[in-house]
């Protein structure tokens, strides 16, 4: 494959309201997390959406108090896709994620075709573009950062190091077959005191 993300890419779903992202699909977990004030990794080509759980949510995306701790999860997509390892600490507001590339970890660009409207297309290639303005399919791996909050879509290729997303702090460490993330819950602060303390 040797195409440019900036030779436009038309969408082929027929109704808006079926995006993976932005519409109400029930083959999508978006419908669920928009609702958390949180951010989230998506592996692209199957639209595995995952919580990082930086902070405590009940299972309506409320806010609530200590959980208890420590949280340690892993997670297997499809088989040759990504593998997630989480270790959370939301309590604290930490998460920290490890992405595992399979062999299919590759972007590719016919596929979302059919999971996205036009805009939320336009805005994953965006994030999936490399700062040549193209890229090579064998180095642009099908992950990405979304905040739940705002459905904005960030980048995780091995150009970006780290991200600062509302009251989120996100750096990543890359290696050649996995993706190191840790985000931090770090609001603003006022005099050295959250706003309203």
């Amino acid at each position: 494959m040797d195409e440019k993300l900036s030779v436009p890419v038309e969408s082929r779903i027929k109704n808006i309201e079926e995006c993976y992202l932005c519409g109400n699909s029930n083959q999508s977990l978006m419908d669920v997390f928009r609702w958390y004030d949180d951010l989230g990794i998506i592996c692209v080509n199957n639209w595995y959406v995952m919580d990082m759980g930086i902070r405590n949510h009940d299972e309506r995306g409320n806010l609530v108090g200590e959980q208890g701790g420590f949280c340690i999860g892993w997670t297997n997509t499809e088989k040759g896709d990504c593998r997630f390892q989480t270790e959370g600490n939301p309590d604290r507001g930490i998460s920290n994620v490890t992405v595992e590339y399979g062999e299919n970890s590759v972007f590719d660009v016919k596929r979302i075709q059919d999971y996205l409207c036009q805009e939320c297309l336009d805005k994953l290639l965006a994030a999936m573009e490399r700062p040549d303005g193209g890229h090579e399919s064998e180095k642009v791996r099908d992950v990405c950062l979304v905040d739940f909050q705002t459905l904005e879509l960030y980048s995780l290729q091995e150009h970006r190091v780290s991200y600062y997303i509302r009251d989120y702090y996100v750096q990543m460490e890359h290696q050649e077959k996995k993706l190191e993330i840790t985000a931090f819950y770090a609001p603003v602060l006022e005099n050295g005191h959250k706003p309203g303390e």
